[in-house]
């Protein structure tokens, strides 16, 4: 599809929308801008003419269906995971193998995944968030725990009675 085609122009309605909003349509890497995906230009630096796009209000209906058209699904065999993990500690020796099961395991269920991680030999698990943690040790999860993302100050306590591993943000 060409980056024409993308772009979306004021649409016209017979009858104006009423709760339609109007946003800058800002250059995207889809677009052909060689900016990274997600990033956007500093404000007040757009290149080029900004142009408003009119957008209709969302509808329940059409949230549904965006929605189901977006649904999926993702079915882990654990046996297959656990000898994935047991081949990759064999193949890579005397190293340590982090798991990275952040966002709950990209979707696949932090709370089963881990485990069968911990087992196969997963030297220590990753997460974004101290509640993440926190889930994995319910989970039954005894191995370290690093948490990437930032903590407050408050989470401090916790984290140390939970035993996971903080990181620091400049």
């Amino acid at each position: 599809m060409s980056p024409a085609a993308r772009t979306t122009a004021v649409q016209r309605r017979t009858n104006p929308p009423q709760a339609a909003r109007l946003r800058p349509a800002l250059t995207s890497p889809m677009l052909g801008s060689t900016r990274e995906a997600g990033q956007r230009p500093p404000r007040g630096q757009a290149k080029g003419p900004v142009r408003l796009v009119a957008h209709p209000p969302i509808t329940r209906n059409a949230l549904a269906e965006v929605t189901t058209a977006l649904n999926a699904w993702l079915e882990i065999d654990l046996d297959a995971l656990e000898a994935n993990v047991r081949t990759l500690k064999a193949l890579l020796g005397p190293v340590e193998l982090i798991a990275v099961v952040k966002a709950n395991a990209y979707g696949a269920g932090a709370a089963a995944v881990a485990p069968v991680l911990e087992g196969a030999g997963a030297d220590r698990f990753a997460v974004v968030w101290p509640h993440e943690g926190y889930l994995l040790r319910q989970a039954g999860v005894t191995r370290p725990i690093l948490v990437l993302g930032h903590a407050f100050p408050a989470d401090a306590t916790q984290a140390v009675r939970a035993r996971l591993t903080l990181t620091c943000h400049s």
